[in-house]
């Protein structure tokens, strides 16, 4: 594709949006069904204000059973700009903010929101949220869950660019080894009844660490014949550091398109990928 010398190669690029998942909950039981009840806690113009941030609801709309709509919140931002008159730089504030949209299927409570990293974190997201909708609400009381499971190993490690960070926790085994020989000699070796085992990429090394060298194949096989533990750290565009334990559920993410021009998730975008997963479908890529 040929490019206009007068348009910005950036704008052809395409765009990509984070797609985290969650539940509204009706801690007290609504006046009327909970389809009513999440319908009347949807109100454009809502305000709540958390940790130095005025949140605010915007618009919606609703189809098929689905609310498409967004939050975010509104705060100022710095700057340095040239002032003529006194031949000088001064500082001078702006408005910022940044939103979430999300698409809520009434019927269940089932929720789908675009995250934006570095801006709004998913616990961001979900206290926000639930204060707003608490905030307009007489009787029902709402909590929004954000959703947890288990992720295997081998998804979230393709789901990087590279794995920077093993930690392993290794512990002897009862009966034996078997075949990860170079596990036992590190345990064996010294004698030890536990060993701590920290490898780390360099900085400058693209690739990172190499996940199929023999000792780490083995801690890996070991930990997760429960003789131990291990955590990961990894890097993905525009987030230096995103990691995983073994010992720990992490939070279901999906990567879909996004518009090149906002870098927001479309409704159709969102209510998809809220449909696959309700019913259970597996996708490439997790958190």
């Amino acid at each position: 594709m040929q490019v206009a010398p007068d348009e910005p190669v950036s704008k052809l690029r395409s765009a990509e949006a984070r797609v985290q998942f969650a539940r509204v909950v009706a801690v007290t039981l609504p006046p009327a069904n909970l389809a009513d009840a999440l319908r009347d806690a949807i109100v454009p113009g809502t305000s709540a204000s958390r940790y130095e941030r005025l949140w605010l609801m915007g618009q919606f709309e609703e189809e098929d059973g689905y609310l498409f709509g967004r939050i975010g919140f509104q705060g100022a931002g710095t700057t340095e700009l040239w002032n003529e008159q006194k031949k000088d730089f001064e500082e001078a504030q702006f408005p910022a903010g940044t939103t979430s949209p999300f698409a809520l299927r009434v019927g269940t409570g089932e929720l789908a929101f675009q995250r934006r990293p570095g801006t709004i974190r998913p616990t961001s997201f979900t206290g926000a949220l639930q204060a707003l909708m608490n905030e307009v609400s007489d009787y029902t009381r709402w909590r929004v869950e954000q959703e947890t499971k288990a992720v295997p190993w081998p998804d979230w490690a393709t789901s990087v660019d590279r794995v920077t960070e093993l930690r392993f926790h290794l512990e002897r085994p009862n009966p034996n080894y078997k075949d990860r020989e170079r596990v036992k000699q590190i345990i064996e070796g010294a004698n030890a009844r536990v060993a701590n085992l920290v490898l780390k990429a360099s900085d400058d090394d693209l690739q990172g660490l190499d996940l199929d060298d023999e000792i780490v194949k083995q801690a890996i096989d070991h930990a997760t014949r429960n003789y131990g533990t291990f955590k990961a750290v990894g890097e993905r565009p525009g987030e230096p550091e995103v990691s995983w334990k073994s010992d720990e559920e992490v939070v279901p993410e999906r990567t879909i398109g996004a518009d090149p021009a906002t870098r927001e998730a479309s409704h159709g975008g969102l209510r998809n990928e809220l449909e696959s997963h309700s019913s259970g479908e597996d996708h490439e890529e997790e958190d």
